[in-house]
């Protein structure tokens, strides 16, 4: 009885330690450049991470204190919190995506495909071909469709797998299999360098040199990371102790589809839509342009945020069997408003870490440098390699990736280093930079991860932990290798 008072009193604990990281930190003395604002933010967001960290029965009262907290700084309001949290273009995608994924699931149109996944001559009864199959399929759409996209839907799927099959939140297999999920979603993001987060290290060196990154040798390097990362996640979790994945075995598919075998009318007409969908998305990324013919900048006004709300509005009014397949009440039952608030929170805390204002970057780049020169030949690249993911995991990534290409980019101007070392050194900053899924404040969709139902604390660090380990050395051993040949 003592013990179970004792536990259930520890959050009085956690939440001390929280209030005393968010409204104590700034009032330490701030080492130069960074400003007492820069200590109030890092102190909010370490209350925040902590809050997260620990068992707690929401993550949203962590999120709630740290834009409170964020509101009494000298910069913000909590109107203009509010409006930075909610306000923008990302987190409207993910609450519209949100609504499609209740259409999919409730006609059972996920399990019909498990059921026909699990049940084929390459997969049935063997787990591990079915992982694979789903880390390849999963890869292979976060190259055609927006991986934020994949993420958000990927994730609903799983966790209907993983209660079909009867895993919990304390076991290693659904955490490592998302965590394959996240890694798709980060690594593809950074295919080609001349959209999303690549045009940070590229826009640094064209500013610093008026060179222009070279394209071929770096999608000669990073598509083979890429396809190795993704595929090799599955051999990991493979090796790890305790990481099982024989419960998909037991998935009684009988169950999962109607007894004639065959799709439903509804089912049917989920799997039109969602085909559209993808399609659609494919269209606008490919075909839309600013500068265009009519129907291309047609399409660039509309892009993938216009597919969702016409694809979410179209589920919500076509009859199919006498009713709609989006149901309302149904997907505001199912609505994760912890997991959007997470994300959200993160995302608003993350930018402000990384201000200018703050001067922490400026801090971080003025000791990189010193750091780095300490290595030479391809021990330089290893250190940008470790170096970027710990700070990408500890910071927003984006002002990171920005900072450390912007001094790159100067060490080459004054000298330090050459031309193809400037390339290769950018490229890993791109690459390693997308991967902050250690923790829920390393980036917004860890945060999501962090935030799954299936996913406790433990399995969760357990997973991100070794994924931060397995992408260093497959960039060790596949990616500077592969850049010291083709630049």
């Amino acid at each position: 009885m003592s013990a179970e008072k004792n536990k259930n009193s520890m959050w009085v604990v956690h939440l001390a330690i929280m209030l005393l990281l968010m409204f104590g930190l700034r009032f330490v003395p701030a080492p130069a450049p960074i400003t007492s604002y820069g200590m109030a933010v890092l102190g909010i967001f370490l209350g925040m991470v902590y809050g997260w960290c620990m068992p707690t029965p929401t993550n949203i009262y962590p999120a709630l204190l740290g834009l409170f907290a964020l509101s009494t700084t000298e910069f913000w309001t909590a109107s203009d919190v509010l409006v930075s949290t909610f306000g923008n273009s990302t987190i409207a995608l993910m609450i519209i995506s949100m609504f499609f994924m209740p259409a999919v699931m409730d006609c059972g149109l996920g399990d019909f495909l498990f059921a026909k996944i699990l049940g084929s001559r390459f997969c049935k009864g063997k787990p591990w071909r079915v992982v694979i199959s789903l880390q390849v399929g999963m890869m292979a759409l976060c190259f055609i469709v927006n991986p934020f996209l994949i993420l958000i839907l990927g994730f609903s799927v799983f966790e209907q797998l993983f209660k079909r099959a009867g895993y919990t939140k304390n076991e290693l297999f659904p955490a490592f299999l998302c965590m394959g999920l996240m890694l798709n979603c980060s690594v593809v993001t950074m295919k080609v360098p001349w959209s999303g987060m690549s045009l940070i290290p590229m826009g640094a060196i064209q500013r610093a040199t008026g060179l222009v990154w070279p394209f071929p040798p770096y999608l000669m390097s990073v598509i083979p990371f890429i396809i190795i990362c993704c595929i090799g996640w599955t051999l990991v979790m493979r090796l790890f102790p305790g990481c099982d994945a024989s419960k998909l075995a037991n998935v009684d598919v009988t169950t999962l589809t109607p007894s004639d075998g065959k799709m439903t009318k509804r089912q049917k007409a989920a799997l039109i839509t969602s085909l559209i969908f993808i399609g659609s998305c494919v269209l606008v990324a490919f075909l839309g342009k600013a500068d265009g013919t009519v129907l291309q900048q047609y399409l660039n006004k509309v892009n993938i945020y216009g597919v969702n709300c016409i694809i979410v509005a179209l589920l919500a009014v076509i009859p199919i069997d006498g009713e709609p397949l989006l149901s309302i009440p149904s997907a505001a039952k199912q609505f994760p408003w912890d997991l959007v608030i997470l994300f959200a929170s993160a995302v608003c805390v993350g930018g402000a870490l990384v201000s200018a204002e703050g001067g922490l970057s400026a801090f971080l780049s003025a000791k990189m440098a010193p750091f780095l020169m300490n290595f030479g030949g391809v021990g330089f690249f290893i250190a940008v390699a470790v170096v970027m993911m710990v700070l990408t995991n500890l910071l927003n990534n984006a002002a990171v990736m920005a900072a450390l290409a912007a001094m790159i980019a100067s060490m080459f101007v004054n000298g330090l280093i050459d031309e193809s070392t400037m390339y290769i050194a950018c490229m890993l900053i791109a690459v390693i930079g997308d991967i902050g899924v250690l923790h829920p404040g390393s980036s917004a969709t860890s945060a999501m991860y962090f935030g799954q139902s299936m996913i406790s604390a433990k399995c969760g660090y357990t997973a991100s932990i070794t994924a931060c380990i397995y992408c260093l050395i497959v960039a060790i051993i596949v990616l500077i290798p592969l850049s010291q040949i083709f630049y």
